[in-house]
């Protein structure tokens, strides 16, 4: 599968001032794969989202919302037909450091980034969602920036943004000391679901609701059946449109024939006379 290094980030619905500011800064995550001053549309509903970062052969799609609540992070993936969504409840966020970023030239740095997971192995329910990102990255030898997405506890993530400094050590030939420096912006995520579509679809993963083996086995009936009825509708539409359009498409001869046949016999009329 090409890579693909773009990703879009948007505030969806109403939300506060600070958490627009979040939503701003966390483009810059991205950067130079991302559309840091996307408007965006009112009327616009997450699929026309959706098909916007198909356009631009996006990877993923960040949606950051606000419910009464809590503060919510939706990450869709694209690189599969079918999709995937991630969905977080945003416990705590910080700002970037700007004085530090103003200082350092970052985000007009536009060499991309670099993904460092912590204390996340593969059995780890975001582990996909890790490795998409990691793998769909632009990097190259003057990046300078890193995306650590380290886990806390059970569900619990920090994602944050560093700076790579790198520094030749005193009386070292060839040698280089290189360090992380946090400039942000930094959010702390605890994984609520995972949905198996875009933005609806199978749960394959619930922090609150575990089912049984024997549950699982029904629901994929359900859903299999869901599956072969669609595929019946989808035929029977098919089928429904060939229909109409052979029934259209002889019209015009049984319109032809008529006048044809009114002519012959408003001829054979005047023959008469």
């Amino acid at each position: 599968m090409a890579r693909r290094d773009n990703k879009l980030v948007i505030k969806f619905g109403q939300v506060t001032p600070s958490y627009a500011k979040l939503v701003q800064e966390c483009r810059s995550y991205f950067e130079p794969g991302v559309g840091k001053n996307l408007k965006e549309e009112k009327k616009w509903k997450i699929k026309d989202y959706i098909q916007l970062a198909k356009h631009f052969s996006a990877s993923h799609l960040w949606v950051f919302s606000q419910s009464e609540e809590h503060n919510n992070l939706k990450i869709v993936s694209l690189l599969e037909e079918a999709g995937k969504t991630f969905y977080f409840k945003v416990n705590k966020y910080k700002f970037g450091l700007e004085m530090f970023q103003k200082s350092h030239g970052i985000g007009t740095r536009m060499n991309g980034y670099f993904v460092i997971p912590i204390n996340i192995d593969k059995s780890d329910p975001i582990i996909d969602l890790v490795d998409e990102i990691k793998n769909n990255s632009k990097v190259s030898h003057l990046t300078s920036r890193a995306i650590v997405i380290k886990k806390l506890y059970d569900d619990n993530y920090l994602f944050t943004n560093y700076m790579i400094k790198k520094e030749e050590k005193p009386g070292a030939a060839n040698q280089v000391k290189v360090t992380l420096v946090e400039i942000g912006p930094a959010m702390s995520l605890e994984l609520q679901k995972i949905e198996k579509g875009i933005c609806s679809g199978d749960v394959v993963y619930h922090r609150y609701i575990h089912k049984t083996p024997e549950e699982l086995r029904e629901r994929a009936k359900i859903l299999k059946k869901r599956a072969e009825e669609k595929l019946q509708r989808k035929a029977q539409q098919e089928e429904n449109v060939r229909r109409k359009k052979e029934k259209n498409a002889r019209r015009p001869l049984v319109s032809e024939n008529k006048e044809n046949s009114e002519t012959e016999e408003t001829a054979t009329e005047d023959e008469t006379e």
